[in-house]
């Protein structure tokens, strides 16, 4: 059985580290019937398994431990696993370790599962950023705290829709005021679109579904556009139902009030200017309900085109 693995007989150190002991140093010992098995471990642990073929060749030319972490360090699979090290080198930063990487990573990893964080929020290229510019996993904690702060400052309404609509959870939400960047394409186009809901209901309109909302929040539907939007159609609601001895099956939907205030669907506008026109001339002298025929619509992407 071979003995226990030698300590290196001098510490080893990587170029620009100022000192620091060499985190391979405790595992590589070449000379020893187990050294390769050993090795490979070591390898597999700080992510390095497609070094296997290269090392194992080191082992068979008894190379030593200073040697061995000096060619794993020169490698281009070294630098990019670890490509923080080196940066920080170049930024004057302290020098750190491929353990201290290690741990930074997961302790990101960690606070964003801890706070909710979307699944695909955060990967290595990420933390490796955060390692690079110096952010401590209590300074990223705290700044998590501060979107989770933002996320309660929202209208109730917001944090409603966000929820109700689009399945958003605090974590989520928390995320975009993180960093709005990540979600551009997801929760920020929710967060849009929620926020026109709101509007919806604080209009007194009601609610609008999901692929409605998204699709004006990709419009570039704003808040005081669809406040404006969601007002008018509320003045109008009465004209959306038909009435008893009216055509039943004439309701005007949702799609089409729409479409005729956001989008001037010029046939959703001629359906609601027709059905005020009519009930104008069925209550003359009782007062119209909803708007004029002749009133021209006003809104986001409206014409005031006859």
């Amino acid at each position: 059985m071979p003995g226990p693995l030698p300590a290196p007989t001098q510490p080893d150190v990587y170029p620009g580290s100022g000192g620091t002991l060499d985190a391979f140093s405790t595992y590589i010992a070449p000379n020893q019937g187990d050294a390769w098995a050993f090795l490979k471990s070591v390898l597999d642990h700080y992510g390095l398994s497609s070094l296997d073929a290269q090392a194992q060749g080191w082992v068979e030319q008894n190379l030593s431990n200073a040697q061995v972490a000096q060619s794993i360090r020169q490698t281009p699979a070294w630098k990019q696993v670890f490509k923080p090290i080196l940066d920080r080198q170049q930024m004057g930063l302290p020098t750190i370790t491929e353990d201290d990487v290690l741990n930074l990573r997961r302790q990101y990893a960690q606070i964003d599962l801890a706070h909710g964080a979307p699944q695909d929020f955060n990967g290595t290229q990420d933390y490796d950023a955060f390692i690079t510019n110096d952010m401590s996993a209590n300074e990223y904690n705290d700044r998590w705290n501060l979107a989770e702060q933002q996320v309660a400052l929202e209208p109730p309404g917001v944090q409603y829709e966000l929820a109700s609509q689009f399945g958003a959870t605090p974590g989520h939400m928390a995320s975009y005021f993180l960093d709005p960047t990540k979600t551009l394409n997801t929760l920020q186009r929710n967060v849009t679109a929620a926020q026109i809901g709101a509007t919806g209901l604080r209009a007194g309109y009601g609610q609008v579904d999901q692929t409605t909302l998204q699709n004006l929040a990709g419009q570039g539907i704003t808040a005081s556009q669809a406040t404006q939007g969601f007002g008018t159609l509320a003045n109008e609601a009465q004209l959306f139902n038909a009435l008893p001895g009216e055509n039943q099956n004439a309701n005007i939907t949702q799609a089409e009030q729409i479409g005729a205030q956001f989008n001037n669907q010029a046939a959703a506008q001629r359906r609601i200017a027709q059905r005020s026109a009519e009930r104008a001339a069925a209550f003359t002298g009782g007062g119209t309900f909803g708007t004029n025929a002749n009133t021209a619509r006003t809104g986001a992407g409206v014409s005031n085109a006859p």
